[in-house]
């Protein structure tokens, strides 16, 4: 049990103390586990750990009074979840003479940009198809001047830049697409930048279907008068002053008109939100609300958390969470089930056998019910599909979903570096950097002291050199599912359950 004491220091703080906070929750999670009838000689309390839920239960002894924690950080997991997500991300920027800093980390805008073009020279000596990102990145390194001479200027007004997907007749679509151009979904980048009182913010945000045509459709009716771009490394070149003062009024209104405007020229009633096009329950909500709306997945997710409770404290798999393992594998073969469904009643559990039963509701039945459920048609049921036949889906066609990106201690980054590579990524900064991580969705998706995988950076992209897995930053798809590992290079006993 909690002590009183311990209870005690669970206090919300601000600013530096976040971080010392974390740790003593840390430290008392870690505690915790010797409270559970099972081996956890060498367990640790792992980054983005499929078990947090159960940790948060036990520390508050009750459901009732762990749910809004659990709630939220279960509905916030699932929102990252979803596949073809737009990004909107808002930044705070402080501004010198000659410089613009990143309020989180002091990032400099001037050198993260002069690296960016460093890079892409490098990248465009070596291959010719990189010339076109080398003059993106020239003319990037150009923004912070024009930044400059805006802010120190009297106009109040919001300025936008707008990185659009280049059409075949400027850069042929496959080259657009080895240089990160998501070109199936014409998807563009677009920075709008307010001062603030502090100095200014920046909203990085995607619009889908943002061609030439529409961006200049778009201005007319936001009463913006400018003479049209011919292509989109002269409109990348533009700082387009907007009649708004207030950024996230000029993000909406803007995404408000490209949306309008696709859903006129899309036939039927489709809907779109930031340009992806979606159904209409979906686009009518913010990611969060549509999880929360999805009920029988939450449902199905509290009675694994409370089951794996039960089962970890006592040693043996209890009543409640066999009775949800089999409800699960009811859709499968006989044979044909995941072995972390195979949960029988009063069989030993350990530590590892719950967080694989975790991450496989995580990764597939739950997100696969959650987004794809109305498309699917399940024999005997008229109306909503079972959580369980999704899952069984989700196996059948190869489908995972992975949250927005690893945490920075997963990928074995520093917050500040994190927060780092974020921006850059949200920026579209030209640049592969290249790391050891404990962490590969792939083929590390559980941090193991003593391993590590060769990765990358390049811009929206982050992979793993060892098995081919590449992930788009911001939006958390999937872009190249890497291979699956070696099961002869796969660790032993011991590493699997207390690695």
């Amino acid at each position: 049990m909690i002590s009183a004491a311990e209870k005690s220091e669970i206090v919300e703080p601000a600013g530096a103390e976040i971080d010392e906070l974390e740790s003593r929750r840390s430290q008392r999670r870690q505690r915790l586990l010797g409270n559970l009838a099972v081996n956890t000689a060498g367990e640790q309390l792992r980054s983005d750990d499929a078990l947090a839920p159960i940790f948060a239960l036990l520390e508050h002894q009750s459901f009732e009074a762990a749910e809004p924690q659990i709630k939220i950080e279960y509905t916030t997991d699932m929102a990252e979840r979803a596949k073809k997500r737009h990004f909107n991300k808002q930044f705070d920027l402080e501004v010198s003479d000659d410089d613009i800093y990143y309020t989180q980390t002091g990032q400099s805008y001037r050198e993260m940009m002069a690296g960016g073009l460093t890079a892409a020279r490098i990248d465009a000596n070596q291959d010719p198809r990189w010339n076109y990102a080398k003059a993106q990145a020239e003319i990037q390194a150009g923004h912070i001047d024009q930044l400059l001479e805006w802010y120190h200027s009297e106009d109040k007004n919001c300025v936008l830049i707008s990185s659009l997907c280049p059409d075949e007749l400027e850069l042929p679509p496959e080259t657009a697409r080895v240089l990160n151009f998501k070109t199936d979904r014409a998807m563009s980048v677009n920075w709008l930048f307010e001062k603030t009182e502090e100095g200014m913010s920046m909203h990085a945000f995607s619009l889908d279907g943002l061609s030439l045509e529409k961006l200049t459709s778009l201005s007319d009716k936001l009463g913006v008068k400018e003479t049209p771009a011919s292509t989109a490394l002269e409109q990348l070149a533009r700082l387009t002053k907007l009649p708004f003062t207030n950024g996230l009024e000029a993000v909406e209104a803007i995404r408000r008109l490209h949306d309008g405007q696709l859903d006129k020229d899309s036939p039927g009633d489709s809907t779109h939100y930031f340009g992806t096009k979606k159904n209409f329950e979906a686009a009518m909500m913010d990611a969060n609300s549509f999880v929360e709306s999805r009920q029988q997945a939450y449902e199905t997710y509290k009675r694994a958390v409370k089951g794996l409770a039960n089962s970890l404290v006592s040693g043996k798999v209890c009543r409640e969470l066999a009775d949800l393992s089999d409800e699960l594998k009811s859709g499968f073969t006989k044979s044909g089930a995941p072995a972390v469904l195979h949960l029988a009643e009063g069989l030993p559990i350990s530590l590892q056998a719950g967080r694989d039963f975790m991450d496989y509701l995580r990764r597939q039945a739950l997100p696969h019910y959650i987004y794809e459920g109305q498309n699917l048609q399940e024999a005997g049921r008229e109306r909503e599909v079972s959580v369980a036949y999704a899952g069984v889906a989700a196996v059948s066609s190869g489908s995972s979903y992975e949250g927005a990106c690893p945490s920075a201690s997963a990928a074995g980054l520093s917050a500040e570096q994190h927060a780092n590579g974020e921006l850059t990524a949200a920026m579209k900064v030209h640049g592969r950097k290249e790391f050891t991580s404990r962490y590969c969705p792939n083929c590390l998706p559980k941090p193991q002291a003593n391993n590590k995988v060769r990765a990358w950076r390049q811009g929206e992209h982050i992979g793993c050199r060892d098995c081919g897995h590449v992930v788009d930053v911001c939006t958390g798809n999937v872009v190249r599912q890497g291979k699956k590992p070696n099961p002869k290079k796969s660790p032993g006993l011991f590493e699997l359950l207390f690695g």
